[in-house]
């Protein structure tokens, strides 16, 4: 089969169309910012007879970069996805691929995935009564549900109690990840927040929830934004309450932002 499908949305440019035929792939992908980066051309996944959906990080990068994420991140981002593989059974093989992995199995190429919502498993169609449960941390604002970095939080932590679901392993923390998708696809919240230096809070509505993690496509009216700075995300990370365990430290992790 080996079906290349190329991505590349540009800076300010209207949304990319969204392919229904692609969103089928898409939502079989744990991670609902790759199902839609794919589904709408902007992420390059080769499929092959087997069902699985290769990426080079390269590719993975410019999908990252095509969700309006700064340059810094998504470098970092992908650098920690291959330390992983690296680290992981099947470093050989990455190499010998082209450092290549198959995203639709990252947790056999050692990229802990196990964090994720439940929402969203390798393979299979997303769950709706999963989505429901997150639908619980979610907080009624000017007449619709929203979902801040904080409430994630909250409901990966409600999660990791839950001796029935998977725990994440080794890796980032969850909440890190999270704060980057919210930064990313988010809507600035009107008024003010108070914490120092952190600027104005972003979130998700349960809409453009459900079309990230159920639906594989970007929420209505969504653009990339052009001009979002590394600090930025990372007090979205800071939100997520994971504090200075992470922001606090990211100097001597080499994690450079500003």
């Amino acid at each position: 089969m080996n079906n290349e499908t190329q991505g590349g949305l540009s800076k300010g440019e209207a949304e990319s169309e969204w392919d229904e035929k692609k969103a089928a792939v898409g939502k079989t992908l744990v991670c609902p910012l790759a199902g839609a980066l794919f589904s709408h051309g902007d992420l390059t996944l080769e499929e092959t007879d087997q069902g699985e959906l290769f990426c080079s990080l390269d590719d993975a990068q410019k999908g990252l970069v095509a969700a309006g994420l700064p340059l810094k991140i998504c470098e970092k981002v992908c650098e920690g996805i291959e330390k992983l593989i690296l680290a992981g059974p099947k470093a050989e093989e990455y190499k010998s691929k082209g450092n290549r992995f198959d995203w639709k199995d990252m947790n056999g190429w050692g990229v802990i995935h196990q964090f994720n919502s439940q929402i969203r498993s390798a393979g299979k169609e997303p769950s709706e009564e999963a989505f429901q449960k997150m639908a619980t941390f979610m907080r009624e604002e000017d007449g619709e549900k929203r979902m801040y970095a904080t409430d994630f939080f909250k409901f990966l932590d409600n999660l990791n109690k839950d001796e029935s679901v998977p725990k994440q392993g080794e890796g980032p923390h969850p909440a890190s990840v999270i704060g980057a998708a919210v930064e990313a696809f988010g809507k600035a919240r009107d008024k003010e927040i108070k914490e120092p230096g952190l600027g104005t809070d972003n979130y998700l509505t349960e809409g453009d929830l459900r079309r990230l993690y159920m639906e594989s496509r970007y929420p209505i009216d969504w653009k990339p934004n052009t001009s979002p700075s590394s600090a930025e995300v990372i007090r979205e990370v800071y939100r997520t309450k994971i504090g200075w365990e992470l922001f606090g430290t990211h100097q001597q992790s080499g994690w450079k932002f500003w």
